[in-house]
């Protein structure tokens, strides 16, 4: 992945932020880029949902994970199986808002994955962007 690609999808997620986003209660936002052929195709976001199929395991904060968000959104636009994951969590710790782990869960990255995900990147606290090795 170009190094162009992580810093737009970075620069999206510190414009696009929204302090009344119902995650700045749990101090944290997580966006997650479907990329495609260095595109960025689709943007998802944790949020709040009813009966999700991946929760954070409060009932009372439900939260469908931004991953499978974004996915969703994307599949049916993705053209084959050569698509990448970019996650950038942000801390509610300023302005300016921090960057933090947002390696994903076991359970979004086999999902992903059996659909086609070939890499994934995430944000870490000490802000850089790692891969995920598996």
């Amino acid at each position: 992945m170009k190094k162009n690609i992580l810093q737009e999808c970075l620069r999206f997620a510190y414009e696009k932020h929204n302090p009344s986003h119902p995650s700045w209660d749990r101090k944290s936002v997580h966006y997650t880029f479907v990329v495609q052929d260095n595109k960025i195709i689709e943007v998802g976001m944790n949020r709040p949902c009813v009966s999700p199929p991946l929760y954070y395991g409060y009932p009372a904060y439900a939260f469908i994970h931004s991953e499978i968000d974004a996915w969703k959104k994307a599949r049916g636009i993705l053209k084959d199986s050569s698509w990448e994951i970019v996650n950038v969590r942000l801390y509610k710790k300023g302005p300016p808002y921090m960057l933090a782990d947002a390696a994903p869960c076991r359970a979004c990255s086999r999902i992903l994955r059996s659909n086609g995900c070939r890499r994934f990147y995430f944000t870490t606290s000490s802000g850089h962007i790692a891969r995920l090795i598996y």
